[in-house]
């Protein structure tokens, strides 16, 4: 046996140091990993993750990355970054009708609007166009 965590494991969840993080997504979803290095399995920097544990970083790969148990949940930083970008959305009319949209500048083109406004809508838990009519959203509207 070398060294004073050797029996252990120098990496992972048996590491006496490792903490448990979350990955949150843009709409509150969080995955759990038992450490660092689980999540890492998945594809994502060690390193990165740390930094954002750390609030080194605002953000990773679209994700928000928190110790388990941070109260430090905010989303307004991941709907920031959503902003910079053009992602898809759904326009859901008052007769019913769904319309989906690869990129939200497809709808400001069709519509006239600001991308922030259509943003605000899509945040907001009414998701609404100003007239009340419209409900815009980044996530699909049930049938």
């Amino acid at each position: 046996l070398v060294g004073h965590y050797a029996g252990l494991g120098r990496y992972g969840k048996k590491h006496p140091l490792a903490k448990p993080v979350d990955r949150i997504d843009i709409y509150g979803n969080i995955k759990s990993y038992e450490c660092i290095e689980e999540a890492a399995r998945d594809g994502f920097e060690k390193n990165s993750i740390s930094k954002c544990c750390r609030k080194l970083l605002k953000s990773y790969k679209g994700y928000i990355w928190r110790f388990a148990g941070d109260d430090d949940r905010d989303l307004s930083i991941l709907h920031k970054e959503l902003a910079k970008r053009d992602w898809p959305v759904w326009r859901k009319d008052i007769d019913g009708t769904i319309t989906y949209y690869e990129h939200v500048s497809d709808a400001i083109k069709q519509y006239g609007l600001s991308k922030k406004h259509i943003y605000q809508c899509c945040k907001s838990p009414y998701k609404r166009h100003y007239n009340g009519f419209v409900h815009w959203s980044f996530i699909p509207f049930s049938a």
